[in-house]
């Protein structure tokens, strides 16, 4: 009975990759039918909020049981259940998107030549296999079948994040090879830290790479490339016992570093665009640690540079 358990949970995890909805077999499977009726009153009855706590279910599934978090980012990569992949239609498009925006901070979509794999088909199958073994070992523990017991968890902290509701569309988390430590202060040199704790501050742009190889290199290079904003010209209002100006046209910016790929949150940046062309002085991103505030600003700032003298 194991056997013909773990074998549906592998093929039901194989085919969440193309359909979605599976998430609500899956939690059936792993929960049971009665606390699937009790988790759909907890929802209001609400398919949109079952929906979304049966996906919350799956990711919390995935980074719990999965040993490695690079192979849980490929798996939640190819389910379209990481931040900007869930708006790329296709399991092929997923696995390519991710390996261009991967390669050098996941090992796992590296090759023995040190060149991005090809496919991520064959890194999805062991990862899919180990996990629907674990989850029937969980589920087995007393010889018979019981449950996984992960719901009240999951749904604990979708209520301490959601405390008037859960919303339509389910929270995503942000793929680990984003940049979320770029800071910005009042006080050069400003610093940030890749994904690979590449420092890099005004003073460090010509640091040597004797230290760095491979993929190490590759993203060490790519840090330094600069943010690309108009120069600054001197004014031409400058009085002549003054060096520098305090009225000027030109651009004024500490935005030096390129932060990792960014993905989705369009909607987000065009919100906080027009609540600053409708008079919104002061926006506060909030959101818990590593979601991607910064890396939104800095967004922010890279889009819409051309509407604004100084950043920083």
């Amino acid at each position: 009975m194991p056997d013909f358990f773990q074998m549906n949970l592998e093929q039901m995890l194989s085919e969440l990759r193309l359909h979605e909805s599976n998430t609500q077999a899956l939690f059936n499977a792993l929960e049971g039918d009665e606390t699937v009726a009790d988790y759909r009153k907890r929802c209001q009855n609400s398919e949109p909020q079952y929906e979304v706590f049966c996906k919350s279910y799956i990711i919390a599934l995935v980074k719990k049981y999965v040993s490695s978090p690079y192979d849980s980012e490929i798996l939640l990569a190819a389910y379209g259940f990481l931040r900007g992949f869930d708006q790329i239609n296709g399991v092929e498009k997923r696995r390519k998107e991710y390996v261009e925006a991967a390669f050098g901070r996941n090992k796992k979509v590296t090759d023995r030549n040190g060149k991005p794999v090809k496919s991520l088909y064959t890194k999805e199958q062991p990862i899919i296999q180990a996990l629907a073994a674990q989850l029937t070992k969980e589920v087995y523990q007393q010889g018979k079948r019981g449950s996984l017991g992960l719901a009240d968890e999951v749904f604990r902290e979708l209520s301490m994040q959601f405390p008037d509701g859960l919303p339509d569309i389910c929270p995503l988390p942000e793929p680990r090879f984003v940049n979320e430590t770029l800071e910005c202060g009042d006080e050069l040199p400003h610093k940030a830290y890749s994904a690979g704790n590449v420092l890099q501050t005004e003073d460090s742009n010509e640091e040597s790479d004797e230290a760095e190889t491979g993929d190490r290199q590759k993203e060490a290079a790519y840090m330094r490339k600069p943010f690309n904003l108009p120069p600054q010209q001197p004014s031409k209002k400058a009085s002549a016992r003054d060096e520098v100006p305090l009225r000027t046209d030109a651009v004024i910016s500490n935005i030096k570093i390129a932060p990792g790929r960014f993905f989705g949150r369009t909607a987000e940046l065009k919100e906080v665009r027009d609540n600053f062309q409708n008079n919104s002085r002061i926006q506060i991103i909030s959101g818990r640690e590593g979601q991607g505030k910064s890396i939104f600003a800095f967004e922010y700032a890279k889009t819409f540079h051309n509407e604004y003298q100084i950043l920083c």
